[in-house]
């Protein structure tokens, strides 16, 4: 099974929280394997990264199913575009139920940014 998640990142919108704690460690790495479980990049995509950005309810789901790419121009080529729909469908596919994140957190987790990444051509293929 082709999959590689290359980075998360939660991406703080409100102001100051001085007796609030950030995302722990674990809570960012349990949150990227939700989704990890739902992401298949295409076939034949290979050495090509995707950042996307989308906002979270409190139940955990996706604001209106919506998940931009960016940092991409609009006309970006076909692999790009194969790759942000992986991504985007792994997102939304996952949230169904609501991702679990800590309540208590969701400043720290309604704004994400995630970077997906297709494998390097010959560089675990073949493999699970």
């Amino acid at each position: 099974m082709r999959k590689q998640l290359l980075a998360l990142v939660f991406v703080m919108t409100a102001g100051p929280l001085a007796a609030q704690e950030a995302m722990t460690e674990s809570e960012k790495l349990a949150f990227w394997e939700q989704v990890s479980a739902c992401y298949m990049p295409p076939e034949d995509t290979y050495n090509i990264t995707v950042t996307v950005r989308f906002e979270l309810d409190r139940d955990g789901q996706v604001v209106n199913d919506l998940v931009e790419r960016i940092g991409a121009p609009a006309e970006a080529n076909a692999q790009v575009r194969n790759l942000y729909e992986a991504a985007r469908a792994a997102i939304v596919r996952c949230d169904r139920a609501g991702y679990d994140l800590p309540q208590e957190k969701y400043i720290y987790w309604q704004d994400i940014e995630m970077t997906f990444r297709a494998p390097v051509r010959g560089v675990g293929e073949g493999t699970e």
